[in-house]
């Protein structure tokens, strides 16, 4: 297993903060810590967490970074992760300066928004899109529907866009707690995208219905507005705002929950739901984004249409009246995970990305190293 000598990633929230592209930031640092320690991970925050308008200084100084890391250390590879809207603006820049400077770029797209953000974008801001990711050694994607759309709306070689479905470390089956009621954990943005009204909708049905459900609601955004609301439906005393929790806090209330639900209108493939696969915590999530192209009903996850607090409502008592299915989803979860989520798998793919780019072998059609689209590459091997 060959890695490189230092690795420079562009992380919004650096390693603390940044939501998803944060815990995979984390993930892969942590692992190259303990299986490639000669390797150099150099983390870069474009962002920070001060007033967003500085974020034209946060770049300039995140550009002074990246020449000075690549000067001091011979970084040869520049993983940027970028979403949509500003941050393929400032990706997009950094990338041409990591070119300048003679490195290997990844553009590793995360946006849950990205299919309308490049099938809305027009004239220069699509050119400049275009161009951006044409212009990066590799796009990583997190599965087939974004690796088409790279394809089709931009032009992008096929051998520059290779599929990497998001990984987390195995951090071992969540016990649960013997407690009474339902209990929901919703590790997200207070947010209309993420569904957050239809949570509390759901809930309230629940009540409704004369089924005692609890709901922590783990994530940044406008808490007065949403416990509001929580108060309107009547369920104000049931809802527990936490705000943004640290990762190993968010972990701990695996062990506390019944389901983890995440009820987006649009995502990616959020990290949130790999996370709760690898502790056998049961999922109910809508079937958007990438998350289909994994999760199966009533196999691995409970999927429900978006904006539909009543069918949400029914997954949660049926998930809640059936302690068989319950088992059965955490099992089909937890198999999944295993099979398609595991950090190792998902780390030595990456590395065997980033050995071809640093070497310039070149890639399959399928943007697949070429050993392992022959079968030849082993997960297990050193």
């Amino acid at each position: 297993m060959n890695a490189p000598r230092a690795i420079v990633i562009v992380s919004p929230g650096g390693r603390s903060r940044g939501g998803g592209i944060g815990s995979v930031t984390r993930a892969i640092e942590a692992w190259l810590a303990e299986h490639a320690p000669g390797t150099r991970v150099l983390v870069v925050d474009p962002w920070g967490a001060r007033a967003r308008w500085l974020w034209p200084a946060r770049l300039v100084v995140a550009g002074l970074a990246l020449i000075w890391l690549r000067a001091s250390t011979g970084a040869e590879i520049l993983h940027l992760h970028v979403s949509e809207g500003g941050s393929f603006l400032r990706k997009g820049l950094l990338l041409r300066l990591g070119r300048l400077l003679g490195m290997r770029v990844v553009l590793h797209h995360h946006g849950a928004r990205i299919e309308p953000f490049v099938r809305g974008s027009e004239g220069p801001i699509r050119a400049f899109v275009a161009q951006t990711v044409r212009l990066a050694d590799l796009n990583l994607v997190l599965g087939e529907r974004t690796r088409r759309l790279l394809m089709e709306e931009l032009a992008v070689p096929a051998d520059k866009v290779a599929v990497l479905r998001n990984a987390c470390a195995d951090r071992g089956l969540a016990r649960r707690d013997a407690r009474s009621g339902m209990r929901l954990l919703v590790p997200a943005a207070l947010s209309q995208r993420k569904g957050t009204e239809v949570v509390l909708a759901a809930i309230a049905l629940l009540a409704e219905r004369g089924m005692a459900a609890s709901a922590t609601l783990a994530g940044e955004g406008p808490q007065d507005v949403y416990r509001h609301l929580a108060g309107e439906l009547g369920i104000g005393a049931q809802v527990h705002f936490a705000g943004w929790l640290a990762p190993e806090r968010l972990l701990e209330l695996h062990r506390r929950s019944d389901a983890l639900v995440l009820a987006s209108r649009q995502e990616g493939m959020p990290m949130a739901i790999i996370e709760a696969l690898a502790a056998g915590l049961p999922v109910i999530a809508t079937p958007v984004g990438i998350i289909p192209e994994t999760l199966r009903d009533g196999e691995s996850a409970l999927l429900v249409p978006p904006g539909e607090p009543v069918a949400l409502a029914d997954a949660m008592e049926r998930l809640a009246r059936d302690p068989a299915l319950a088992l059965r989803l955490a099992r089909g979860g937890r198999q999944l995970y295993e099979r398609t989520y595991d950090i190792d798998r998902y780390m030595r793919r990456l590395l065997a990305l980033y050995g071809q780019l640093v070497a310039g072998v070149e890639r399959t059609a399928e943007g697949l190293p070429a050993g392992e689209a022959r079968g030849d590459h082993q997960i297990g091997e050193q």
